[in-house]
């Protein structure tokens, strides 16, 4: 369509008439809006890594810092977290490829928490986990 005749009424596209919409008017866009907005992962939801290349460097200045670099197809991205999460990333997201065993949330945290002695949790509002999650993380019900 390439945005021709949106503005249209539906009775512009059919030769009966269209009986009106019983939906709320934004009820599409609301939903839409609380699934992106949602940050809440479930224990059993399937966790898969549909990026690119993932490596990290640490900062020369300052060793308690890395460049999680994560490449995907339109650019690369580069995400200046704690060395020790840019390492448990690198390590975590290579296994949640869909080709590889299939990796539950609960999973994942346990993994955290082998790392770093707490939950996963705590991280889901970061601003890099928005970061990754756009670049490739996804979590299927």
């Amino acid at each position: 369509m390439h945005g021709v005749g949106l503005n249209n009424k539906l009775d512009f596209w059919f030769d009966f008439t269209v009986p009106k919409t019983t939906h709320p008017k934004r009820l599409i866009a609301n939903i839409l809006e609380e699934i992106k907005g949602s940050s809440k992962c479930l224990a059993n939801d399937r966790v898969l890594w549909l990026g690119g290349e993932v490596s990290f460097a640490v900062h020369e200045e300052d060793s308690d810092w890395a460049d999680l670099y994560i490449s995907t197809q339109l650019e690369e991205k580069v995400l200046s977290l704690p060395s020790s999460l840019a390492e448990w990333f690198t390590n975590l997201l290579v296994q949640l490829q869909p080709d590889e065993e299939p990796v539950s949330f609960e999973e994942v945290d346990e993994f955290h928490k082998q790392y770093f002695n707490d939950s996963i949790k705590i991280i889901v509002d970061d601003p890099f986990w928005h970061d990754i999650r756009e670049a490739g993380l996804i979590f299927l019900r």
